[in-house]
């Protein structure tokens, strides 16, 4: 695991209570609309909305809304120090898997229980994977083959979410044994194979519900769902409603 999620929730300024000096804990910026800018050792630069920003406790600033801002304020616990040695305090686009990883953050921001903040980390660290493996060009050539089956191992299983998915199918499609991928699937992502595919058929999930008119069986079948009601006991169990329930709350569906 990269990261530990600590919080998460949206907010709005007009202005930052802190204008300058240090964040109190590791933190990320999800600019939903509006816009301010910002200055830090490395430069000045400005976020707009659509945009998002890490930010190392340590790392001095000033900042300053040019644009009343609403963002999803993320604070977290550094777990790993490669996360710096890639990420700087440069805006990045929310887009595609990282767009999607901080939505769903963001509608699970809305109910703080245990539960969500489970998988508000999971997909926090999944979104640090995601970025991670796009930026880190300097990685030793020892931990190409590694990376390169892991990142395998998730295509096939985001690719497979509404068939029967186990371990070994997993480890078979990736061409390692099973105690290999288990291993290595953990080191990087932190998550073991199984809680990696609970966590995807819960986001495939949420994004169906709110993108589509889908009934919930069908949402369930192509989550890989058997019975449906196995399916909403264990969305009740992770988000704190039904589905329906959070489809009206988050969707004109």
């Amino acid at each position: 695991m990269i990261a530990t999620l600590a919080d998460s929730y949206l907010t709005t300024r007009e202005e930052f209570e802190l204008t300058s000096g240090y964040q109190p804990i590791d933190s990320l910026f999800y600019v939903k609309s509006g816009s301010f800018s910002y200055k830090t050792q490395n430069g000045e630069y400005t976020a707009n909305a659509g945009d998002f920003i890490i930010f190392n406790k340590s790392t001095k600033m000033e900042r300053t809304v040019l644009d009343r801002i609403e963002m999803l304020y993320i604070k977290f616990y550094p777990n790993k120090n490669e996360l710096y040695k890639t990420i700087l305090t440069k805006p990045i686009k929310a887009e595609g898997r990282l767009k999607e990883d901080l939505e769903i953050i963001e509608q699970l921001s809305a109910n703080h229980t245990g539960q969500t903040l489970q998988f508000r980390n999971h997909y926090f660290n999944d979104l640090l994977i995601t970025l991670l493996t796009k930026s880190d060009k300097t990685a030793p050539q020892t931990a190409i083959p590694i990376q390169t089956a892991i990142d395998s191992a998730i295509e096939f299983i985001e690719s497979n979410l509404k068939h029967k998915i186990t371990v070994a199918s997993v480890a078979n499609a990736v061409g390692l044994s099973v105690s290999s991928l288990e291993s290595k699937f953990v080191s990087i992502t932190g998550k073991s194979v199984y809680d990696y595919v609970i966590g995807a058929r819960l986001r495939l999930s949420l994004q169906l519900l709110t993108t589509t008119a889908l009934t919930v069986t069908a949402i369930s079948e192509k989550c890989g769902y058997d019975n449906v009601f196995y399916f909403c006991n264990a969305f009740k169990k992770s988000i704190g409603c039904t589905p329906a329930q959070y489809r009206k709350r988050n969707s004109g569906i």
